[in-house]
């Protein structure tokens, strides 16, 4: 059976997946680019960008990398 949430990748995962249940994990995390200037680094048009997205704040982009990184070795 395949099921599908959508909500944050780190409380997600600690809450619905068990440890080493999971094959394989695609991503793609936030660059880490102020959200006002991504159209300067590549191709992204704003009006197709979901309500509700989040650009990671500066500040904690290397906290919120290792705990991502550190939910995907747990259930991988």
């Amino acid at each position: 059976m395949h099921q599908f949430y959508n909500e944050d990748c780190i409380t997600g995962l600690a809450r619905h997946v068990p440890d080493n249940t999971v094959d394989l994990i695609v991503t793609d995390p936030p660059y880490g680019i102020g959200g006002h200037t991504l159209h300067k680094h590549y191709n992204r048009k704003e009006t197709f960008v979901i309500d509700g997205y989040v650009e990671v704040p500066a500040a904690r982009y290397d906290e919120f990398s290792r705990d991502w990184i550190t939910q995907a070795a747990r259930v991988l």
